[in-house]
């Protein structure tokens, strides 16, 4: 019997004395078809020591309520009593990060239990209020607080992958959300050269994008999210639609900092799941301010698991956490409009 033992520390531990003592393992990855009493293991399952498992997948994660996780990447069937037997003879392991725990301990928390609240330093510095003359508001505004440019519709990011999302804005012009057809999302330099676009749907508020060729190369760019509004026609130009939007700049991490991000990625994605690595460096990149990092690590999460409830959830968690929301944009606006008065 072949498997990996993964000892989470204080976050997991911490949340021990809430579990239940009527199951053994919470299920918090599984790839492939893997069963218990015929049944699929979905992420969330609770598991007790009279039953077994049967990994037909390539991977089966299970967190055991004494704070220790079982990771299977053998086919087989097992006993859950002899997991549990095996677990506790296994000493802790000193290269588990707080990342995996704390990603572990979200995917096996009740539906009805509080997301964490103290999520990241940065989260002040988002949803802020956008003052500018753009029809949508777009997220995150802000990601780092050690930025020294303080405008507000800038932020930083990390890799080739980035994500972002928008709403129209309260009361920003006569735009009506029925008026809106749909979004065209522009990616381009300073001097406003386009490298990319993505049309996306009225009903849509986010967009992926791997930047290759030269947008790939460049330290700082323009992103914008132009409305395309019933009175602009079936396929207006680019041209029409770039002067509507201000958008925001992001501006690429310093190349030292890049390197340390690169090899504490390499440290704490380990996991043989894929998608627990993904969760893992969205955490990451949310401790560190990198939110369209972030986003777009639970956007391709969410887009390979459509049915995953449990990795919806955490996304919108992160999403409230740092009031990357169009509810805390509006309280902003709201607090900042009763504090004018």
């Amino acid at each position: 019997m072949k498997f990996k033992l993964l000892v989470c520390s204080a976050f997991l531990l911490a949340g021990n004395a809430m579990y239940a003592q009527d199951y053994s393992f919470k299920v918090f990855g599984s790839k492939g078809n893997n069963t218990a009493n015929g049944m699929p293991l979905k992420v969330g399952a609770k598991l007790k020591d009279s039953e077994a498992v049967t990994v037909d997948g390539a991977y089966l994660g299970l967190a055991n309520t004494n704070g220790k996780t079982v990771e299977i990447t053998t086919k087989g069937t097992y006993k859950i009593k002899d997991l549990v037997g095996q677990a506790l003879k296994q000493a802790n392991s000193s290269l588990t990060s707080k990342y995996a725990a704390f990603v572990v301990n979200e995917l096996t928390k009740d539906d009805g239990e509080s997301p964490t609240q103290n999520r990241s330093k940065y989260m002040n510095k988002t949803g802020s209020v956008d003052r500018s003359p753009d029809m949508v508001a777009m997220v995150p505004q802000v990601g780092s607080a050690e930025s020294t440019n303080q405008d507000e519709h800038s932020t930083k990011f990390y890799g080739t992958h980035v994500a972002f999302r928008w709403f129209l804005k309260p009361s920003s012009s006569d735009t009506k959300p029925e008026d809106v057809k749909g979004y065209r999302v522009f990616v381009t330099d300073m001097s406003e050269k386009i490298y990319m676009t993505q049309d996306a749907a009225n009903n849509v508020n986010s967009v992926s994008f791997n930047l290759t060729g030269e947008a790939a190369q460049q330290s700082t760019l323009l992103i914008k999210v132009v409305p395309i509004t019933k009175d602009l026609g079936t396929n207006p130009s680019n041209e029409k639609l770039f002067q509507n939007e201000k958008g925001i700049v992001i501006h690429k991490i310093e190349e030292d900092k890049a390197k340390q991000i690169a090899a504490d990625l390499k440290q704490i994605c380990v996991n043989p799941d894929e998608t627990v690595n993904k969760l893992i460096a969205a955490r990451y990149f949310e401790e560190n301010g990198l939110f369209v990092d972030a986003i777009a690590m639970y956007e391709e999460v969410i887009k390979a698991n459509p049915n995953q409830e449990k990795y919806k959830k955490m996304y919108q968690d992160f999403l409230a956490g740092n009031k990357l929301t169009k509810e805390a944009y509006d309280e902003a606006v709201a607090n900042a409009t009763a504090n004018a008065k």
